[in-house]
C-alpha cells in the first residue's frame, strides 16, 4: 500500500514530490516580489536616515533600526550600502547583469566605482 500524503498544494507519494505547476509559478512570482521589495525596502531605510525621519519615535538611527525593525545598526548598513551599489550597477549596465542578492552587492561594494564601468 503506498500513502499520500498532502502537504499544502503538494502532493508526496512514496517518496516522489508532485507539485502542481500552476501553484509552482505562483509560489516563483511570491519569491520575485519579496526579492523586489527588498530592495524597495533599503532605499526606503536610506530616506528615513538621510532625512532623520527617525527622530521624532527613535531619536538615534540604531534604535530606530532595533524597535522599529528588528535588527542591528549593522543590518540596517548592510542593506542601505547593498541597494546604493545595485543602484549604481543599474545606471552603469542599464538594468542589464543585475546582481540578484544583497549578498552579492554587498561584495561588489568593496569595488571603487570606476571599476564598475
Amino acid at each position: 500500500m503506498i500513502s499520500s500524503v498532502g502537504v499544502g498544494n503538494w502532493l508526496i507519494s512514496g517518496g516522489n514530490h508532485i507539485a502542481d505547476s500552476t501553484v509552482a509559478k505562483r509560489l516563483q512570482k511570491v519569491v520575485e516580489k519579496a526579492c523586489d521589495a527588498q530592495w524597495e525596502m533599503a532605499a526606503a531605510l536610506n530616506e528615513i536616515r538621510e532625512r532623520r525621519l527617525y527622530r521624532a519615535d527613535y531619536p538615534p538611527f540604531e534604535t530606530h533600526c532595533k524597535r522599529a525593525h528588528a535588527f542591528s545598526r549593522t543590518r540596517a548598513y548592510q542593506l542601505i550600502d547593498a541597494a546604493e551599489v545595485r543602484k549604481q550597477i543599474e545606471i552603469v549596465y542599464h538594468g542589464r547583469q543585475m546582481p540578484t542578492s544583497e549578498r552579492q552587492c554587498r561584495e561588489l561594494a568593496i569595488v571603487p566605482e570606476n571599476k564598475l564601468r
